[in-house]
């Protein structure tokens, strides 16, 4: 059996950390500065970007434990330590949690905690970055992937990649976390530090971006409050849809059918990721409902799927020209 990817990415930073390349830290820099230099491209930290943000001195652990100690929230969610716990209780092991006990993934931790419509006031603590104002979900389906992230020192978020071809931002508040980031190239033959690996140490009023596709591994070095949120940039809309379109053709033909087409593999990754997609705050019926209202032929899936991508990328050129 072969290493996986994340194993030899673990192994490279384990063994290399004094020499990976540290990514950019800028401050002050312009929206036509960031296109041109960063956006799609490459990561960077902006060491400036959230320092106005009433959240920057407002969310502290004393905020979240006085005003929503009773509110319910998943803890350690991509680890076997997984429980429910209650935010109160949660900041108590965190501030109780000490750096030489329990390290590593099962350090309490809420993580990708999409808290939009449970505390809705706390949108108000914060503006999207002029960088990621212009969001394709945000102005077309009213979606916004805000997530409240809340993290003893030793918690780690493992080498991964988000899904469905979205950029991410995320902004450190309280505490400092250790980047660690290799390009989507290095899903081709053997990474190395030489083929575009980096690093970066995010703290308190900084902000860190990067591209959709990068792999990423985040190691909490002090108790940390961040905010993050996916985006979709304008470029990924058509593998964004096609990704979406997969999701949720089970739910759109019916079972049966794709059965019948000889789809059944679509069917469990389709079920799981409408729950993910519910979970971030879309709902399918709102895309599928800017589909076609006849119903595609089940026995002919590709003709589906180009019908789908075509209307898709008709409403983007229209929304891009207005």
């Amino acid at each position: 059996m072969g290493v996986s990817l994340t194993s030899k990415l673990d192994r490279i930073v384990e063994e290399n950390k004094g020499s990976i390349p540290s990514m950019d830290r800028r401050s002050g820099l312009s929206l036509a500065e960031f296109d041109a230099t960063y956006r799609e491209k490459r990561p960077v930290i902006l060491t400036d970007a959230c320092n106005d943000w009433p959240a920057r001195k407002k969310w502290t652990f004393d905020f979240f434990r006085h005003n929503y100690k009773d509110v319910a929230v998943p803890a350690n969610i991509y680890t076997a330590a997984a429980n429910n716990t209650t935010i109160g209780a949660l900041i108590d092991r965190i501030l109780a949690h000490g750096r030489n006990s329990n390290v590593g993934s099962e350090a309490p931790y809420l993580q990708d905690w999409r808290f939009g419509r449970v505390l809705p006031g706390l949108l108000e603590d914060f503006e999207i970055p002029k960088y990621f104002a212009d969001d394709w979900l945000r102005k077309n389906i009213d979606a916004f992937w805000g997530k409240l992230w809340l993290g003893a020192d030793g918690a780690q978020t493992g080498f991964h990649r988000d899904r469905s071809f979205v950029s991410v931002w995320q902004a450190q508040l309280v505490g400092r976390k250790q980047w660690y980031l290799f390009p989507p190239s290095c899903e081709e033959g053997n990474p190395s530090v030489e083929a575009g690996a980096m690093q970066g140490l995010l703290e308190p009023g900084a902000l860190i971006y990067f591209p959709c596709g990068w792999w990423h591994r985040v190691d909490t070095l002090e108790a940390s409050i961040c905010l993050s949120a996916n985006f979709l940039e304008e470029k990924n809309l058509c593998d964004f849809t096609r990704e979406i379109c997969l999701l949720y053709m089970i739910g759109w033909l019916g079972q049966e059918r794709l059965q019948k087409a000889d789809q059944v593999a679509w069917q469990g990754y389709a079920f799981q990721a409408r729950g993910r997609a519910i979970d971030s705050g879309i709902n399918p019926d709102d895309i599928l409902g800017q589909l076609p209202t006849e119903r595609m032929p089940a026995d002919n899936p590709e003709r589906a799927m180009a019908a789908i991508l075509d209307r898709w990328k008709r409403k983007s050129r229209i929304a891009a020209a207005n």
